[in-house]
């Protein structure tokens, strides 16, 4: 019961101060970021996350294949997150729900600065 209720404190001193918004391995990017339906990926939780909120990350593997090429930094990122907090009172919060375990798989990752590129001549 201890775990519970401090779980339950945390949540509302969470939801006191900004949004809470939830990613699951099962959501999807065009549902609404709730606890029931979560959204599917960090770059869609970064997109609508203000100073202030938190997201809860569900436990499950998620694959990095949302990539994307910043060609004046010649550098590839798998997650983006460009949202910002305004000050130590006002952060965004991207934390694992507890007791599960989030793991972001970079196994697919490919850095397409760095890969040579090979012409075959047939």
């Amino acid at each position: 019961m201890g775990i519970r209720f401090t779980f339950v404190l945390a949540l509302m001193a969470v939801q006191a101060f900004g949004a809470v918004y939830y990613v699951a391995t099962d959501g999807k990017d065009s549902a609404a970021g709730s606890k029931d339906k979560p959204f599917a990926t960090l770059n869609k939780a970064n997109s609508v996350v203000a100073a202030g909120d938190t997201v809860w990350i569900r436990g499950g593997v998620y694959d990095l294949h949302d990539t994307v090429f910043f060609a004046r930094y010649k550098m590839t990122a798998a997650i983006l997150l460009t949202a910002s907090g305004e000050s130590d009172d006002k952060r965004i919060h991207y934390l694992a729900y507890p007791g599960e375990r989030p793991i972001l798989d970079a196994a697919t990752f490919v850095n397409q600065t760095f890969l040579p590129v090979r012409c075959v001549k047939k």
